[in-house]
C-alpha cells in the first residue's frame, strides 16, 4: 500500500500535482503515532547566525583598518589570531551586506586640483561627443576647447568618428585661431593616428593623450558637452532634426548657437564671456598657408626595390635610382595619390613618379556621403538593346579577311601589299576614319591569331618569316603613331578643348597618360627590334635577303 501511494501523483496545497517518497512517507508513518499531526509539519529554519557576532565585528574591524584587504586575507589573520575563521564567503557577505566593500585606500582615491591654463591657445582640449542622427546616420561633433577662456576653437560635426572629419575641424581652425602649445586629447582611434602626432610635430604642437581611465583632466570639455546637449541638442527633436538636409545645415546652426549664445555669455566659472577672455591674448601668429598644407599631409614608410619603384596601395611609382635599397618616406593628399613627394634621410629627394595608379585615395580618406548616396536609383540602362545595338555594330564592320588575301600586287615585287587608301578617302579624310583604321588593324591582329592556329593557315617556314618581317615594320610605325597621339593631346590642352567629367583640371589626366604613352613608344621601339632579329635569323634558313628595303 505505501509503494502505491508514492508512486502515483497527489494534489499539493496549492492544487499542483507532487509525488513523496517512500522514505517521506515512512517518516510520517513512525512520527504520527507520537505527536499526531503537529509531528508531520516540517521544523522552522534557523535564522540565527551560526558566526559568533564578535568573529564577524572583528573581521569588520580589520577590514576597516586596512581598506586593501580582502575577505581572504581576514580569515587568514582570524585563523592565525584564534586558530579558526569563518568561510570566505560568510566573511564576504558581512562586508556586502554592511558596505565595508566600498571602502578604498587613501592613495587609490587621490584629491584632484583645480587646474586653467595661464593664457588663451596654451593648452587645446579635444575629444568627440556622439550626436543626433541627420538623413538617417548618426553624427559626430569634433571639438578643441581652449582651457583658459573656454572659447571654442573648432567644431564641425561629421558621418565618423575617423581622421578625416577631424582634419576637416582642426585644421581651420589653426589657420584663423592659431597654433596652440599643447594639444590634450584621448585616445580614441581618431586621436592616436600618426597623421595627428605629424601635423603637431610638424607646427611645433605637443600632443598629450590622456591617461586611460582617468578623464578628470578633460573636465572642461566635457562640461561643455553637456551644455551642447541640454542648450543645442536638446532643441533638435525628431521632428526638427527631420527637417535638417544634410551636415552642412547643421554645422551652420551650430556654428550659429556658438557664436551668438555660448561666446557672448559670461561663463559661471570665469566670470568673463569666453570670446571675450580668448581676445584678451590676441593678436596669435597663424601659420603660412604652405605651412599648413605640408603639415596636413600623410607619410608612409617604404623601402626601394631594385627596380627604383615603391609600392603604396596598390599603386606603383618610379623613384630616383640611386634611393635603390633605402628606406624612404612618402609624403601625400590622402585625396590625390597622383602625387607623392619622397624624403630621404630628412632631405628631400625629389617626386615619384606615377607607374601604375589603381587607387587615387588613401582607404581611409573616404569623403562625406551625399544624401541620398545609399538610396539604389534606376541607371535606365537597357542590357539586352545594348548586347543588340554592339552585335549590329560588330557585323557592320568586321573585316573582310578574303580582301585582305588579294591585294594588288607591288610593281616588281611578287609579294602581297595592302593599301590602306583602299579603306579611306585621303580626299575627304575624318575622325571616323582614323578610328576605323585601328579597329581594322586590331582584328586583323584578332585575324592572325586564328590564321596561325590552323595548320592551313601557317604550313611553311618562309611564310612564319614574312610574318615576323610584317609585325616588325607595324610595331616600327607605332612608335611614329603615339607621338602624333601625344602631340595633339598637348595642343589641344594648350587651346583649351579638353575637359574633365568631374569639372577638375584635365592637366594632371593628360600628363598621365604623356607618361605612359612615352613607355608604349619605347616598348614598341624594342618589339620592333626584338621582331626583325627573328626575322634576320629566320631569313638565313629561308633564303631571304638580309637587306629588307625591298619587303614589305
Amino acid at each position: 500500500m505505501v509503494r502505491a501511494i508514492a508512486a502515483r501523483e497527489h494534489a499539493g496545497p496549492s492544487g499542483q500535482p507532487v509525488r513523496v517518497t517512500r522514505w517521506t512517507l515512512d517518516v510520517w508513518i513512525r512520527a504520527w503515532p507520537q505527536g499526531g499531526f503537529d509531528a508531520l509539519v516540517p521544523s522552522p529554519r534557523q535564522s540565527q547566525p551560526r558566526t559568533p557576532p564578535e568573529v564577524l565585528a572583528l573581521a569588520a574591524a580589520l577590514k576597516k583598518e586596512n581598506p586593501a584587504r580582502t575577505a581572504a586575507q581576514v580569515q587568514r589573520i582570524l585563523r592565525a589570531q584564534s586558530g579558526w575563521a569563518p568561510d570566505e564567503r560568510t566573511i564576504q557577505r558581512m562586508l556586502h551586506r554592511t558596505g565595508l566593500t566600498t571602502l578604498v585606500t587613501s592613495q587609490a582615491a587621490p584629491v584632484l586640483g583645480r587646474f586653467e591654463a595661464a593664457r588663451p591657445n596654451e593648452i587645446w582640449t579635444g575629444d568627440a561627443l556622439h550626436a543626433i542622427r541627420v538623413d538617417g546616420r548618426k553624427t559626430y561633433l569634433f571639438c578643441f576647447l581652449d582651457d583658459h577662456s573656454r572659447a571654442v576653437m573648432a567644431a564641425r560635426f561629421g558621418f565618423a568618428e575617423d581622421a578625416i572629419r577631424l582634419a576637416a575641424a582642426l585644421r581651420p581652425a589653426l589657420g584663423t585661431r592659431g597654433v596652440p602649445e599643447h594639444v590634450y586629447v584621448d585616445n580614441g582611434s581618431a586621436f592616436v593616428d600618426a597623421w595627428l602626432l605629424r601635423a603637431c610635430a610638424k607646427l611645433g604642437i605637443k600632443l598629450v593623450h590622456s591617461q586611460p581611465g582617468r578623464p578628470e583632466g578633460r573636465g572642461k570639455i566635457e562640461r561643455f558637452f553637456r551644455t551642447v546637449r541640454s542648450q543645442f541638442l536638446a532643441e533638435l527633436t525628431e521632428a526638427r532634426a527631420a527637417q535638417i538636409p544634410d551636415l552642412a545645415e547643421l554645422n551652420r546652426l551650430f556654428t550659429a548657437w556658438v557664436e551668438t549664445v555660448y561666446h557672448v555669455r559670461a561663463h559661471s566659472e570665469t566670470g568673463q564671456t569666453p570670446l571675450a577672455r580668448w581676445e584678451a591674448g590676441a593678436p596669435f601668429p597663424v601659420p603660412a598657408t604652405a605651412a599648413l598644407a605640408d603639415a596636413f599631409r600623410w607619410s608612409e614608410w617604404r623601402t626601394v626595390t631594385k627596380t627604383a619603384t615603391v609600392s603604396l596601395h596598390g599603386n606603383r611609382y618610379q623613384v630616383d635610382p640611386g634611393l635603390t635599397g633605402r628606406r624612404v618616406e612618402l609624403i601625400f593628399d590622402p585625396f590625390d595619390l597622383t602625387v607623392l613627394a619622397v624624403r630621404s634621410g630628412g632631405q628631400d629627394a625629389g617626386t615619384a613618379t606615377p607607374h601604375h595608379i589603381t587607387r587615387h585615395a588613401h582607404p581611409k580618406a573616404r569623403p562625406e556621403p551625399l544624401p541620398g548616396d545609399d538610396i539604389p536609383r534606376a541607371t535606365g540602362i537597357d542590357y539586352l538593346a545594348l548586347l543588340g545595338d554592339q552585335h549590329d555594330k560588330q557585323a557592320a564592320g568586321r573585316v573582310n579577311y578574303a580582301a585582305l588575301a588579294s591585294p594588288a600586287q607591288q610593281e616588281g615585287n611578287g609579294d602581297s601589299v595592302y593599301d590602306f587608301r583602299q579603306m579611306i578617302s585621303l580626299d575627304d579624310l575624318t575622325s571616323d576614319a582614323t578610328i576605323t583604321l585601328a579597329r581594322t588593324a586590331a582584328e586583323a591582329i584578332r585575324g592572325l591569331n586564328w590564321t596561325t592556329n590552323c595548320r592551313a593557315g601557317l604550313d611553311q617556314p618562309s611564310f612564319a618569316c614574312d610574318v615576323l618581317g610584317a609585325l616588325s615594320q607595324a610595331a616600327g610605325r607605332l612608335g611614329q603613331l603615339l607621338s602624333q597621339i601625344t602631340r595633339y593631346l598637348d595642343q589641344a590642352l594648350a587651346a583649351g578643348t579638353l575637359g574633365h567629367d568631374r569639372g577638375q583640371d584635365p592637366a594632371v589626366p593628360v600628363k598621365g597618360a604623356a607618361i605612359f604613352l612615352g613607355d608604349a613608344r619605347r616598348s614598341a621601339a624594342a618589339l620592333a627590334g626584338d621582331l626583325d632579329a627573328a626575322w634576320q635569323q629566320l631569313a638565313l634558313i629561308n633564303g631571304r635577303p638580309r637587306n629588307r628595303k625591298d619587303q614589305p
